[in-house]
């Protein structure tokens, strides 16, 4: 039976705008000829095994969410998405085209924290435990360079990125890992911000939030998503809706690079 309807999802607003994706959804409903409804969740970057999972339950047929999410939702058995071939390429030089992206370490200009071990004992400021950029990126480097797992005074959760520049910005919070499109395009909207905070180290490369689909839809579907996605930038006005807001394309992800092994600390999803 063919498939009328396709349910979009998005965990990633609003430190990444929901114009965005409510743009992408509509141009895709056009290119596959399909209607298209979007829906947001901005309690948590992706869905957990605690709570209402809307993939796995057939609520939502599409979601764009964070790493440990899609690492969770993958290992189920079995398994209720698929990763989509398509991932989105910020405008980064960083990234050589390819669909990653950075967690950069932000702290208060004036602060006295020059360097990633001064912020020993400091506050730092995460926007939720389902977020690659913002938490699970600052845990692994921790552990990886085995700093004690007492490093910082506290930690406190801000439900966004965009808290999360707020408290160090004010100074509630010491630091803070921002997932590196939210801060430029942050940077660029408020000019002031760039006088108020620096970056002190950048972490990764990282995988990109990944697109993941029900399983159960049919595998021509699937292809034909991630077909539309990465021939978006071929067009003049898929190249406007995606200049406009930072990226330059999408591509095929390298799946091998989301594994628990490369991204998470001991602590898990």
């Amino acid at each position: 039976m063919a498939i009328r309807k396709l349910r979009f999802m998005t965990y990633l607003a609003p430190s990444i705008p929901e114009v965005f994706y409510r743009e992408l959804v509509g141009k895709l409903g056009s290119l596959l000829d399909i209607e298209t409804t979007l829906q947001l969740d901005s309690a948590a970057s992706g869905p957990t095994s605690v709570g209402r999972d809307p993939l796995t339950r057939g609520e939502v047929d599409v979601a764009f969410l964070c790493a440990p999410s899609y690492l969770w939702l993958r290992d189920l058995k079995p398994s209720p998405i698929a990763l989509v071939g398509a991932a989105p390429v910020p405008m980064d030089e960083r990234n050589e085209g390819a669909p990653v992206f950075f967690s950069e370490v932000i702290v208060e200009k004036g602060a006295g924290l020059e360097s990633f071990d001064d912020l020993e004992g400091c506050l730092f400021a995460y926007n939720d435990t389902q977020s690659l950029s913002g938490y699970y990126a600052m845990l692994r480097t921790l552990e990886d360079e085995k700093r004690s797992e007492h490093f910082f005074s506290s930690m406190v959760m801000t439900g966004s990125h965009l808290g999360a520049i707020e408290q160090v910005r004010t100074g509630e919070a010491d630091a803070a890992c921002i997932d590196s499109q939210v801060l430029v395009r942050c940077l660029a909207e408020d000019p002031t911000l760039g006088d108020e905070i620096q970056v002190i180290r950048s972490l990764g490369p990282l995988p990109i939030q990944p697109l993941v689909i029900r399983s159960a839809l049919p595998a021509e579907l699937q292809r034909s998503l991630a077909e539309a996605l990465c021939s978006l930038h071929e067009n003049a006005e898929g190249r406007d809706l995606l200049e406009r807001h930072g990226y330059q394309r999408f591509a095929p992800p390298d799946e091998s690079l989301y594994t628990r092994e490369r991204l998470l600390a001991h602590y898990g999803p």
